[in-house]
């Protein structure tokens, strides 16, 4: 479907049936928060989308191949849970290995993040960014979780 979402509409039509896939994608992302908040939530979904962010009840993830991981990608100022901001980078190493930093922007927000696979215990974030490895997990699952609920990722 991304191939399809990234493409230049001819025509009224055509731009309606973007707009529409464009929405049903998003939604089915776990965007429906931001895209209430208008025009600015929509562009944000729109951009998140880029790096495989989707939202769930709980958490959100970070969908991403590892494999087509070979260059450096920022996400700032994401909106996640209601007194913070969710900052995060992938930074491709000189070895060509991709790792994950995430910040929040305020101290007093609680949440915690893990890469692929959760096999740490989920460190507590903060303004200091707490770096992952990127991993290749079989069956592929998210390359990072981040919630607010601690025992929701143990």
């Amino acid at each position: 479907i991304g191939p399809r979402l990234w493409r230049s509409p001819g025509d009224d039509l055509a731009v309606s049936q973007l707009s529409n896939l464009w929405r049903s994608t998003l939604l089915k992302r776990g965007c429906l928060t931001l895209m209430r908040s208008g025009v600015n939530g929509i562009l944000q979904s729109m951009l998140l989308s880029i790096g495989g962010i989707r939202f769930h009840n709980h958490h959100l993830e970070m969908h991403l191949d590892p494999k087509e991981l070979y260059r450096d990608m920022f996400f700032r100022s994401i909106h996640f849970g209601k007194q913070y901001l969710l900052n995060i980078s992938i930074t491709v190493e000189h070895d060509n290995r991709a790792v994950i930093d995430v910040s929040i922007d305020n101290e007093n927000g609680q949440a915690y993040a893990c890469d692929g696979g959760c096999l740490d215990t989920p460190p507590k974030l903060s303004t200091k960014p707490v770096r992952f490895p990127v991993k290749m997990t079989s069956p592929s699952t998210a390359i990072l979780y981040v919630t607010e609920d601690f025992k929701y990722m143990t």
